[in-house]
């Protein structure tokens, strides 16, 4: 069963239109140039696989049940009629002797072919259910896995790992699929990968230099034993025994300082200060320090410019400070050095002390450990700094590493969701293999069945049958001058009793109409080709009433009601209709449609086509909407701004649904006793009686055509009949008795 027909981008149908419907029986209404055509020739097309590229925006959704689509249009008839005179016979059953046991048999395999159709549907429906709660729950498991992006495509340094694969939530989802999950927890986490990288994607990268070590022998200048040393003066020295029984051989060496280096008369004394210092006392004192003494005073000055060298050698850290690689250890080697510098400063003390009294013994305090200490960081941090630089000179590769490295931390967070991705990927894989055996399975039965009711059919079916309800239709009708004959053993011909050739084309529009849809019905009820098997039927009938009188018309219409209306009741006697599960009708005729409309199924809906300045669209139809139509029609005409061509049209329909459905009037009739006789309304009265489907060529014949003349005859044809006062309402007139 059709559930839509979309209709987009084709003639009249310039934006999407939808019919919507899943009753059995839908009547469509609609003016010339609505889209009828449109639909009836898509379906028609569609049905036999042809001009497809034109309706590649159009579209039919049905509910899955295998069946064919039977159109009668004017498609149909220049196909089967107007090309050639001969018919495709139509095989029909006929309950001969003997063809019982037969129709049983095919009546038993086509109910077991449906029972598998409809295992065939169960089965599709339960393959799309799957396929659809697996694309629901894939859907949840990937818009989890898209929070890697919202979580890291802004992160200055993260963001690179996202490179590729952040296009779309499929894309994401798929390469996180790819990796296989880590046997454990990676040990390396977000914000060491994001340091690291950091490391090699900065705006400023730069090498960076190796930090110096401390000089080994600092700790080695500690221990030197000058420190324990007496430093004293010349023990020959005249003043020598004083000196050193005084035990104050640094305050004289201090006071030396005071004295001119050559003393001439009696100089003031620097401790006394009276003058007691001669010349000979002055060279005694300076004897007592001798070149010994100055020696080891140079040496320790030596010791304390190397100690205090060795000092100021240690490596400032504030240009660091701000790097990754000594953030680390910033507060170790902070420490380390507060810790030495306290050593030194104090050892840089003492050797002042002792330079300024060099005759105390004194003991510097071990640097060593802190020395080997330090320098082991820093031999440490330079094997950092040496695999950073590195680092740098292979950027690329350790990007990529890292890029690596950030996955497999996604992929061990969200296996979770992977997992439930997987689970519910396998249950499908399982329910869709499972339904695809049994679609094959079904469907291997079915060609085997199928087989076997061609066989049964090629001796139950005959083109006979269809040839005498063909003739009896045509007599029901009261047409006598041709019948359908058989022409060879699988086909029809038109016959005349004084003519067999080109009959068809000699036929009026409305002879061939009636033969043409008489044929239509016939393939309804059977088929064309006899190793066709039965299969569910869609019904699609456009416009059969064209040139028709109205009693034709209402005969079409009791024959598609007969026919098509009447299924469920008649399903037991006429086994065909039970193939019959939708029919569409669609015509421009208000008389053809109240027919219709009249006793309808229940299961049915009334469906309207309308035109505007946007192009057709279709809508649903209420029966109290009828009579706005009608005067829809009368708006059209009273506008001065509408084409002619549509207002003779409405003038038309105005006048086919007034007098031939309200007042049962025979529209030939009516013309005939009209007072529009002479050349004045000839126009008039051929196009009211003209194939509505020939409107632009009968009024392109026309070209002294004018539209008050028609309008004239209109309301002429309104006044003649008494019905003066009506066209007065409908026009907005002032009425005179």
């Amino acid at each position: 069963m059709i559930k839509k027909i979309i209709m987009n981008n084709i003639a009249s149908f310039k934006n999407k239109a939808v019919l919507s419907s899943e009753k059995k029986v839908n009547l469509i209404y609609g003016l010339n140039g609505t889209g009828k055509s449109t639909i009836s020739n898509f379906l028609y097309d569609t049905n036999k696989g042809e001009n497809l590229e034109k309706y590649n925006e159009c579209k039919i959704e049905s509910n899955g049940e295998d069946h064919s689509i039977l159109v009668y249009n004017q498609k149909f008839i220049d196909e089967k009629f107007r090309k050639v005179d001969i018919l495709d016979g139509v095989y029909l059953f006929t309950l001969d002797k003997g063809n019982g046991d037969a129709l049983n048999e095919i009546k038993r395999l086509v109910n077991e072919n449906e029972k598998l159709e409809e295992l065939i549907v169960e089965a599709k429906e339960k393959k799309g259910k799957s396929e659809t709660e697996f694309k629901d729950k894939s859907s949840e498991q990937i818009d989890k896995i898209w929070k890697i992006k919202q979580q890291f495509e802004s992160n200055k340094f993260l963001g690179y790992c996202l490179i590729g694969y952040k296009g779309s939530r499929e894309i994401m989802f798929n390469h996180l699929l790819s990796i296989t999950v880590p046997k454990e927890e990676p040990k390396e986490n977000i914000d060491e990968l994001e340091k690291e990288l950091s490391l090699v994607s900065g705006e400023n990268t730069e090498k960076l230099q190796l930090l110096p070590k401390l000089d080994p022998t600092l700790f080695s200048i500690e221990l030197r034993d000058i420190f324990k040393k007496q430093i004293v003066g010349n023990v020959n020295s005249s003043v020598s025994e004083l000196i050193n029984s005084l035990n104050n051989s640094d305050w004289v060496k201090q006071g030396l300082t005071f004295l001119a280096d050559e003393i001439h008369q009696t100089t003031e004394c620097p401790f006394c200060q009276e003058k007691t210092i001669t010349e000979q006392i002055h060279n005694s004192i300076k004897n007592y320090f001798d070149t010994a003494f100055e020696n080891d005073l140079n040496l320790l000055n030596e010791i304390k410019q190397e100690y205090n060298n060795t000092i100021n050698s240690i490596p400032d850290f504030s240009e660091f400070d701000s790097h990754l690689i000594f953030e680390k250890q910033k507060t170790n080697i902070s420490l380390l050095i507060q810790e030495l510098k306290i050593i030194l400063n104090e050892n840089f003390r003492i050797i002042n002390d002792k330079i300024k009294t060099p005759s105390v013994p004194m003991t510097l305090q071990s640097s060593a450990s802190k020395v080997i200490e330090f320098n082991y960081l820093i031999t440490s941090l330079n094997q950092e700094i040496q695999q950073y630089n590195s680092n740098l000179d292979n950027a690329n590769v350790i990007k990529e590493r890292i890029k690596s490295s950030f996955w497999m931390l996604m992929r061990w967070k969200y296996d979770p969701e992977i997992n439930n991705y997987v689970k519910a990927f396998n249950e499908k894989n399982y329910i869709v293999s499972k339904s695809d055996n049994l679609i094959l399975q079904y469907k291997t039965k079915i060609s085997t069945i199928k087989t076997d009711i061609v066989t049964l059919q090629k001796s139950t079916v005959n083109i006979d049958v269809a040839i005498h309800n063909i003739n009896n239709g045509l007599l029901d009708l009261g047409i006598d001058e041709f019948k359908i004959v058989k022409h060879e053993e699988y086909t029809y011909k038109i016959s005349r009793s004084f003519d067999n050739e080109g009959v068809f084309s000699s036929l009026s529009e409305g002879e061939k109409m009636i033969i043409s849809f008489l044929y239509f019905l016939e393939i309804c009820k059977g088929k064309v080709n006899i190793e066709e098997v039965e299969k569910k039927k869609i019904i699609v009938i456009d416009d059969p009433i064209s040139s028709l009188s109205h009693i034709f018309i209402f005969n079409i219409a009791q024959l598609i009601k007969k026919e098509f209306f009447t299924i469920d009741k008649d399903e037991k006697k006429d086994v065909h209709k039970k193939q019959y599960i939708q029919i569409f009708i669609l015509t421009h005729s208000l008389y053809f449609f109240h027919e219709l409309v009249k006793n309808m199924p229940k299961d049915s809906i009334l469906i309207k086509l309308q035109k505007d300045t946007y192009g057709s669209n279709i809508s649903i139809l209420k029966k109290g909407d009828l009579q706005n139509d009608y005067q829809a029609f009368w708006a059209v005409i009273k506008n001065k701004n509408q084409h002619f061509a549509l207002q003779a049209n409405c003038m038309r329909q105005i006048v086919e649904y007034f007098f031939g459905f309200v007042q049962k009037k025979d529209l030939k009739e009516l013309f005939e006793n009209a007072s529009l006789n002479g050349n004045k309304y000839e126009a008039f009265r051929r196009y009211m009686q003209r194939e509505s489907h020939s409107d632009a060529i009968n009024m392109s014949g026309y070209k002294e055509i004018d539209p008050e003349i028609f309008k004239e005859a209109l309301k002429s044809l309104f006044e003649h009949n008494g019905y003066k006062e009506h066209y007065s309402i409908m026009m907005d007139e002032n009425f005179e008795s």
